[in-house]
Order: C-alpha cells, then sequence, then structure tokens
C-alpha cells in the first residue's frame, strides 16, 4: 500500500524535477544547470524566427515592386524619353542650344543677333556636387539680342515658353527703334537648366 502511494508521488516529483531544473531553464535561458551550452533559449530562437519570416516576407515585397518597376522602365515609349532628356538634358550643348533659341526666333519672325553664355562658376559647381549620386540641377544664363515688332516678341516669348526645353527669361531690356519697319531691339537673359 505504501508502493502505491510512494511510487506516483516520485515520478511527480520526478517530472517536475526534469521540467523546473531542465525544461523550462532551456525555453527561458538557453541552459540549465544540469546542461550547459552556448545555445541561445527557445524563445529567443522564436523570435528570431518570427522577424526572419517577416523580412523574407518583405524582401519578396520588394524583389516583386523592383521587377514591375523594371518593366515599367522597359515599357517606356523611346520618344517619350527623349523629350523628357530634351526637357532637362544631362549637359549643356552651348551650340544645340543657341541653334534651339535661333530656331524659335526665325519661327516667330525674329532675328536673333549677338549671343553670351555664361558658365557656371566652377567652385560653386564644386561645392554644389551632391557626393549621395544623387543628380543636382545646374543653371546656365544665355544672354543674347534680337530685332523684332512687339507682336513678335510676345509670339517669340510664347514659342520659348512652349519649347521642349525649359528655359526662363529673368531678365528683357529694349530700345525702340524708329524706322520704317518699326522693330524694336531687345536683350534677353535666359536661365536654362540642365542635371549634374
Amino acid at each position: 500500500m505504501m508502493q502505491n502511494f510512494l511510487l506516483p508521488l516520485v515520478f511527480i516529483l520526478l517530472a517536475g524535477g526534469i521540467y523546473f531544473g531542465l525544461t523550462d531553464p532551456l525555453i527561458t535561458s538557453g541552459e540549465s544547470f544540469l546542461l550547459t551550452s552556448n545555445a541561445q533559449s527557445i524563445t529567443t530562437l522564436w523570435k528570431e524566427q518570427t522577424a526572419l519570416k517577416q523580412a523574407l516576407v518583405d524582401a519578396n515585397r520588394l524583389e516583386d515592386r523592383a521587377t514591375e518597376l523594371a518593366n515599367k522602365v522597359d515599357n517606356l515609349n523611346q520618344v517619350e524619353v527623349d523629350k523628357l532628356d530634351d526637357f532637362l538634358p544631362d549637359s549643356v550643348d552651348n551650340l544645340q542650344l543657341i541653334v534651339d533659341i535661333n530656331n524659335i526666333a526665325n519661327e516667330s519672325n525674329m532675328t536673333l543677333g549677338e549671343v553670351a553664355i555664361e558658365e557656371a562658376d566652377p567652385k560653386a559647381v564644386a561645392s554644389s556636387a551632391n557626393i549621395g549620386g544623387v543628380p543636382t540641377v545646374e543653371t546656365t544664363q544665355i544672354i543674347f539680342t534680337t530685332t523684332g515688332s512687339y507682336a513678335d516678341l510676345k509670339t517669340f516669348l510664347r514659342n520659348l515658353a512652349l519649347s521642349l526645353r525649359l528655359i526662363d527669361v529673368v531678365n528683357l531690356k529694349f530700345d525702340a527703334v524708329t524706322t520704317d519697319t518699326g522693330d524694336n531691339n531687345y536683350q534677353i537673359t535666359a536661365q536654362t537648366y540642365w542635371l549634374k
């Protein structure tokens, strides 16, 4: 009769000792007084596993987004990309800039005169260089003279505003000429932009 009472008690004490001496410490801290190891606890490993699974889901989502954006870039119309390059080029081609302005002047019934292009200050360009690799927007000023009527000037300024290239008129001076044609002389300072 005593054995029937002691044997279950021994098993209960043995089970409690194993749980509190071995299993619980391994789950919570990774070590027990019976077994010493450099392993992490089960709860810590479970949290790391959850974080890694979430990181894997995020990485897959980013990979899908990168593929989607690459497909969009591949499907861009080259004509539209060329227009964007005209709008904000990656360098200033002085000769092409003068040709573009001359073509706009001819379309507007005006004649282009003297042209001067102000180069950017090398010190300012060097100090504005972005180390992070993101392009910065630089400006170049062009000063030119042109001759035509007031109506032609309005047409010229409208055509200049509608051109693909981004050009701002920052200064306009004129001299009224009393001739048979009624044309005036204009000095225009414009600013154009480009990516560095």
